[in-house]
């Protein structure tokens, strides 16, 4: 387009940043180059007028507006520091009892529970609370009672009462002998469910965990069953799962099993 032959130095101090004066050789006419953008003019550009300084009564208005926002600040911090010194003394004048009955602490002390500071070796904690107090945890005085193991020893059965000792003495020969014509792997595991059944039925008759109206029940169906009615038996059986499967369903699976192995094998 034009070709830099020349820099012209006249007015360069009032150029903008970036321009330069220059001489068309063709015309010897003044243009005006932009080193930084390639943008060039026949007219010389203007500098960029530096921004003018606010008036005093704007200066005036920002430095109103400044403190009164301090201010405001200030009034919001100092409200609640005020709040805080208030609380604090108002817990600091509260008594303990009060305190504890409005909030409770949450924690089970050997002064509330004496039975847990035994266990636990706590005895002698003083009661900082003076007396009874809202929020004490309830603890189970009753002793929960351990699990009855599936283990069953014929040779050694549980010692029931005279009143359930043919329910033990009819169903262990059922056991002894079904263990010793166990055949397959399907039969075994079977009879590992029926051993499990009876070693737990046994022990919750020793323990008298089984109640007045199902005791009967079961006596009835081991009766049955050295009647060789296993029709009978698997009748009583299927009743006490519906009534009673939520409580005893550790030991009906087992029995379902020993019926109708009895029902296959002892005719």
């Amino acid at each position: 387009f034009f070709s830099f032959l020349s820099l012209q130095t006249n007015g360069v101090a009032q150029l903008p940043p970036g321009w330069v004066a220059l001489q068309d050789p063709s015309t010897g006419n003044t243009y005006y180059a932009n080193q930084t953008t390639g943008e060039s003019s026949w007219e010389m550009p203007r500098a960029v007028e530096s921004v003018a300084a606010p008036a005093p009564s704007q200066q005036f208005s920002q430095h109103t507006s400044t403190e009164a926002y301090q201010q405001q600040q200030s009034t919001a911090q100092h409200a609640t520091e005020q709040q805080t010194t208030q609380q604090q003394s108002t817990l600091n004048g509260a008594t303990p009892s009060k305190l504890v009955s409005k909030y409770g602490d949450g924690f089970v002390t050997s002064s509330s529970h004496p039975e847990l500071g035994e266990q636990y070796g706590n005895v002698g904690t003083s009661n900082p609370y003076g007396g009874a107090r809202s929020g004490i945890a309830a603890v189970n005085s009753t002793p929960a009672k351990p699990p009855i193991s599936g283990n069953l020893d014929p040779n050694q059965p549980p010692a029931l009462s005279a009143e359930y000792q043919p329910i033990s003495d009819g169903l262990l020969p059922f056991v002894t002998y079904l263990s010793s014509v166990v055949t397959g792997a399907k039969e075994k595991k079977e009879m590992v469910e029926i051993e499990k059944g009876v070693a737990i039925l046994l022990k919750k008759l020793a323990r008298g965990d089984i109640d007045s109206e199902i005791a009967p029940k079961v006596m009835t169906m081991v009766t049955a069953m050295q009647n060789r009615d296993y029709g009978s038996a698997a009748a009583i059986q299927k009743a006490l799962v519906n009534s009673d499967w939520k409580e005893h369903k550790d030991w009906l699976r087992g029995i379902k099993f020993l019926i109708q192995f009895a029902s296959k094998r002892i005719i």
